[in-house]
């Protein structure tokens, strides 16, 4: 019965209680985002700009992150309740820890 108990919530995972449409506004608020140009980091970085936050995007390479941030900013619809956010290029390297 204890192994039955560990499997169900791996099997039938709860709903999430934040999603992008629950998030509260998040103008005023400052996120670094590492590896926002792709994956889950780049969703995030899509929501927290849909939200009002100005999201940093941390990441190596310069050319991608600005490519994230026009293809953030051009498809993102706007928001009635909120006013986007800002984007802005944080350039980090962590093979170079100086």
């Amino acid at each position: 019965m204890q192994i039955l108990k560990r499997i169900w919530p791996q099997l039938f995972p709860a709903k999430p209680t934040l999603t992008a449409d629950s998030l509260p506004p998040q103008t005023g608020r400052v996120v670094i985002i590492t590896g926002a140009t792709s994956g889950l980091g780049l969703e995030s970085a899509r929501i927290l700009y849909h939200a009002g936050a100005t999201v940093y995007i941390a990441a190596r390479n310069e050319t991608k992150a600005h490519n994230v941030i026009n293809t953030i900013t051009a498809t993102t619809s706007p928001n009635p309740t909120t006013q986007p956010g800002e984007l802005i290029y944080l350039p980090i390297d962590l093979a170079d820890l100086r």
